[in-house]
């Protein structure tokens, strides 16, 4: 039974930087504090817009000559989508490296 105490223990990655690729990239990790969840949101909401987006455009991109104004346009987009994500993991770094007294 101890063992299989044991093998239940999470092991948590200590920074942001111990987490998977794709962990970092997506974040895909819990946020910790009133910041840090509204920058998750901005970010989840903002790829949302961005992943719908480019679906419009592809979708009518062989009627419309000009769809790469449309491309050009979601580019500006991805802009506070990586704004967000690099605040998020700045502000996860720093948890790491000051954890809050419980």
């Amino acid at each position: 039974m101890e063992n299989l105490a044991q093998l239940g223990v999470a092991k948590l990655p200590k920074t942001p930087s111990d987490r998977p690729l794709l962990d970092r990239l997506f974040l895909l990790f819990a946020p910790s504090g009133l910041l840090a969840w509204t920058l998750h949101t901005l970010f989840f909401s903002n790829l949302a817009v961005l992943a719908l987006g480019l679906i419009g455009v592809l979708s009518d991109s062989r009627q419309d000559p000009d769809s790469a104004y449309g491309l050009l346009g979601l580019a500006i987009f991805a802009i506070p989508a990586l704004v967000f994500r690099a605040i998020a993991i700045k502000i996860a770094k720093s948890e790491s490296q000051h954890p809050k007294a419980a």
